[in-house]
């Protein structure tokens, strides 16, 4: 019986940040969950709402109001001149006495307060100075995260402030950029076999192609997962294709994925390395050699001749900052159970549970998982990788460590 990793703890999320004092007081909203045509729920509708938590966070440049919420909720945001302010209506009712307090450490938002309003209850944040919300983001929740609305405030001129308080209902209707769970009985698994088409990936002796070899695994891993009937499948891709690294990262999104799995065969300058080693994402790589494998393997994309944009998702940062914690701690516990049972059947690199800076991991709301299945630089290493029979056992001790993730996990 394989000895199974201690399961971490999963607090409540600290509520308070560095620049902002905490809310003071626990805030309960009501709030129907189904919208009117035209945005705000009816009134009458019975309360189900708990505001849990309202933070200010501080970038270079603008700030972000992030309000921690227990359901959704419906609201319009407006903007006026006299006096300078924001408010965002929200069909909900207070269920108790509370404050806030948004204003401590701003350099935009002179007072911050609750008010009624015909719909609910109201955010109304008094200016110090003009200021324009460029984002109104939406994040759902996903297990073990409560809902978050985050407002993306950025200082501009008077008459850019009054212009957008003139347009009325501004930014316009509230962005989802986390799409919500599905309901399904299993867990889903993305399998994503790394390079494919026109990047051939890593190269071993006498032709062998990291693309062709981690194609051939992915493909054993998803027929063996699905033959377990723990969990479904998708692959990013099943052929020898290219698919970009954000649309591997977007395609897990999309679909809600529990977890993504990437395949890797790679080389390294020194040809005695060998062994299996599992990656989890991180901005500090775990060493030197962790860092060269996760540049070459972001470099993919200018390799394949797609262009590559010059910015991401314009709230990916928001999405990291306040996803990641619980994505990260899934993401090592999915990497302790699929490493040891990958080492029932073959070799282990020393500190085989490394980080490194991999785009296909940054999906904040997916764990993720790189598998580095082996070293195709390593003699012995890439003659049992270059054995198809190998391929179905690889598969097999991979597919053995997710199921046991998952039913950790349930």
């Amino acid at each position: 019986m394989r000895h199974h990793p201690t399961r971490p703890c999963n607090p409540r999320p600290h509520r308070a940040t560095a620049v902002v004092q905490a809310l003071r007081g626990l805030l309960l909203f009501a709030c129907v969950m189904a919208a009117m045509p035209g945005g705000l729920v009816s009134a009458n509708a019975q309360p189900s709402t708990e505001l849990l938590a309202a933070e200010l966070v501080q970038d270079p440049g603008r700030e972000r109001i992030v309000l921690t919420l227990s359901a959704p909720v419906a609201l319009d945001l407006q903007a006026a001149e006299a006096p300078l302010s924001i408010t965002l209506d929200m069909a909900a009712d207070i269920a108790g006495e509370a404050r806030i307090d948004l204003a401590a450490h701003s350099q935009t938002i002179a007072d911050a307060r609750l008010a009624p309003s015909a719909n609910g209850i109201a955010l109304v944040l008094d200016l110090a100075a003009p200021a324009q919300v460029t984002q109104l983001a939406y994040l759902p929740a996903i297990p073990g995260r409560d809902r978050r609305l985050v407002l993306t405030l950025v200082p501009v001129n008077a008459e850019t402030f009054g212009s957008w308080a003139a347009a009325g209902a501004v930014p316009g209707p509230v962005s989802s950029f986390v799409a919500e769970p599905a309901t399904r009985e299993r867990p889903l698994v993305v399998i994503d076999p790394g390079h494919g088409g026109v990047d051939p990936g890593a190269t071993g002796p006498a032709g062998l192609y990291e693309k062709t070899i981690v194609l051939s695994v992915g493909i054993h891993l998803r027929d063996v997962l699905l033959e377990t009937g723990a969990v479904d499948v998708v692959m990013t891709r099943d052929s020898d294709v290219y698919v970009r690294l954000l649309d591997r990262v977007a395609l897990a999104r999309q679909h809600g994925a529990d977890l993504l799995v990437s395949l890797h065969a790679d080389t390294v300058p020194e040809s005695y390395v060998r062994g299996a080693s599992v990656y989890v994402v991180s901005e500090v790589s775990s060493d030197q050699q962790a860092a060269l494998l996760a540049s070459r393997e972001n470099e993919a994309d200018r390799i394949a001749g797609v262009p590559v944009p010059s910015s991401e998702d314009p709230l990916f940062d928001v999405l990291l900052g306040l996803a990641r914690e619980r994505t990260l701690a899934e993401s090592e516990t999915a990497a302790g159970f699929i490493l040891e049972a990958m080492g029932e059947v073959m070799g282990l690199v020393n500190n085989a549970r490394r980080h490194a800076s991999f785009v296909v991991l940054k999906a904040p709301d997916v764990p993720s998982v790189l598998v580095e299945l082996g070293y195709l630089s390593n003699p012995e290493e890439a003659r049992f990788l270059a054995d198809p029979a190998n391929h179905e056992a690889v598969a097999r001790a991979l597919a053995a460590g997710i199921v046991d993730y998952f039913a950790w996990r349930d």
